[in-house]
């Protein structure tokens, strides 16, 4: 018993207990714990009826116009056929590009053909033959123009000389009927001239008759001022001489006055003098004894300083005496010092300028053996640099004789192998029959083109620069039948062997 009761207390029972709920709650319970299952179902259930409800619609809707899946097929087939029409046009476009790329490349080519055929020395001859003919259709031209041109200025220059020939008539008429007008104005003028002067001549001698009564009046009234002013002057002289003898007699007593006063004066300045001379004197005589007075003065008082300085100088003659032998050896000594200052400067002035000397000599040497060296080192210098530019020059002829040399071997060598590649193409490949029927092409283009210039220029400008390089054409490349020289025995015998041998070759040739 207690060993099952410890195993009861220790572990819990495991034996489930019944649970006693409401039918309720245990539907809550259920419906909690199954919840997202329900959950689901019920999506999966509207799903399916969306599903359902789609395809039916889908079904429904096969035949509208209007449905959504008719237009976006509708309009996916539209982009379609757009794009394929597109893609469609592209390539015809391209097409069409290629197409006249392959024209164009074409036309560059006959062009090209064109350029190197006009470029060759025939076709070159014959544009040249052009350019002359072009020259002188422009020279012939010009000479038209000028033609024109002087006819027409001839047709001017006869209007203008009939114009001319007009104006003059014109003008003499004009001139003529202005020279009568002038004529009748001046004879007018004439008659009113011719009044005016008999009117004048009245007016002129009444005019100087009334002129020689004035000057008569005139006259007279001047003859009476004239007498008048000589009376006037007559009396003026005379008071004038009276005034001049009353005035030359005052002068004369002035002058005596003055005579007078002047001596009167002079006999005052002598006396004068002479008592300023007295003055002096008595002045000179006093001033001369007072100058004594003084000098005896001085003289006395000097005496009695003298005394009593030598009272003093006595006592104190000894310590002046020492005083000046001190002063004196101080002097000295100052002397003696400034005389050895003096030398002692003068020793070191000599030995500072011995010193630059020296020194200066020294410089001067060091920079003549620098001068020397440097010239020597010039020297040397030039002399290695003409031997390395003699070397160098020596190295460059050989090289340019090794290098000539290589290029004459390599230029030889090449002459050799082009030789042999020649010799070995001409017995390989005897193509003269080639050489011919390309000769008959480009002779045939050359002649097509010349025909085409000389289509093209007639009736424009003048063709026979163009006809002329034609023939020299074929005369050159033997495209004209030769003439024929047919032999005659008799005329053989009269004539030299030379011109005999000429016509057999050219009838040998032909």
């Amino acid at each position: 018993m207690k060993s099952e009761y410890k195993k009861t207390t220790n572990k819990p029972s495991v034996a489930a207990l019944t649970l006693c709920i409401s039918q309720n709650t245990f539907n809550r319970l259920h419906d909690y714990t199954n919840d997202l299952e329900n959950i689901n179902a019920i999506a999966e259930k509207k799903i399916k009826q969306l599903a359902e409800l789609k395809a039916a619609s889908i079904e429904l809707s096969k035949n509208w116009n209007n449905a959504i899946v008719n237009v976006t097929k509708n309009h996916r087939e539209e982009l379609l056929s757009r794009r394929r029409k597109v893609n469609e046009e592209k390539v015809k476009l391209i097409q069409k590009l290629a197409e006249q790329k392959r024209e164009e490349r074409a036309a560059i080519v006959k062009e090209a053909q064109k350029l190197i055929l006009y470029k060759k020395p025939q076709c070159r001859l014959i544009n040249a033959a052009l350019f002359t003919s072009e020259c002188f259709r422009e020279l012939q031209a010009q000479l038209e123009f000028k033609k024109m041109l002087k006819g027409i200025e001839d047709e001017y220059n006869k209007e203008y000389i009939v114009k001319l020939k007009k104006d003059a008539e014109d003008y003499c008429l004009e001139k003529r009927i202005e020279v009568q007008k002038s004529w009748k104005k001046k004879e007018a003028y004439r008659n009113e001239l011719k009044k005016q002067i008999e009117n004048t001549e009245s007016y002129l001698k009444k005019q100087e008759l009334l002129d020689s009564k004035a000057d008569k009046k005139d006259l007279e009234k001047v003859i009476e001022e004239f007498k008048l002013i000589e009376q006037c002057e007559a009396e003026q002289m005379r008071n004038k001489k009276r005034k001049l003898q009353e005035m030359f007699l005052e002068q004369i007593k002035n002058n005596k006055l003055e005579q007078d006063r002047l001596k009167k004066q002079e006999l005052l300045m002598n006396n004068l003098a002479d008592a300023y001379a007295k003055a002096k004197d008595h002045l000179n005589e006093t001033t001369k004894a007072k100058l004594k007075e003084i000098q005896a003065e001085k003289i006395r008082r000097s005496e009695l300083m003298a005394k009593k300085c030598a009272i003093i100088w006595k006592t104190c003659d000894e310590e002046n005496d020492d005083k000046l032998k001190k002063a004196i050896e101080e002097k000295e000594k100052i002397e003696i010092e400034k005389m050895n200052a003096k030398k002692n400067k003068e020793a070191k002035l000599k030995a500072g300028i011995k010193k630059y000397l020296i020194e200066n000599e020294e410089i001067m040497k060091k920079r003549k053996q620098e001068e020397e060296n440097e010239k020597k080192w010039e020297i040397y210098q030039r002399n290695k640099r003409d031997e390395y530019n003699k070397v160098m020059d020596d190295k460059k002829l050989q090289n340019e004789r090794i290098r000539k040399k290589k290029i004459a071997d390599e230029l030889k060598r090449q002459m050799k192998e082009n030789e042999d590649l020649r010799k070995k193409e001409m017995i390989e490949n005897d193509d003269s029959i080639y050489t011919t029927e390309a000769l008959k092409k480009s002779n045939e283009i050359i002649l097509a083109y010349g025909k085409q210039v000389l289509e093209e220029s007639t009736g424009i400008r003048p063709v026979f620069p163009i006809i002329k390089v034609i023939e020299q054409f074929k005369k050159e490349n033997r495209l004209v039948p030769a003439k024929k020289y047919y032999r005659n025995e008799n005329s053989l015998k009269n004539c030299n062997c030379l011109t005999n041998n000429v016509e057999l070759k050219i009838t040998s040739q032909n």
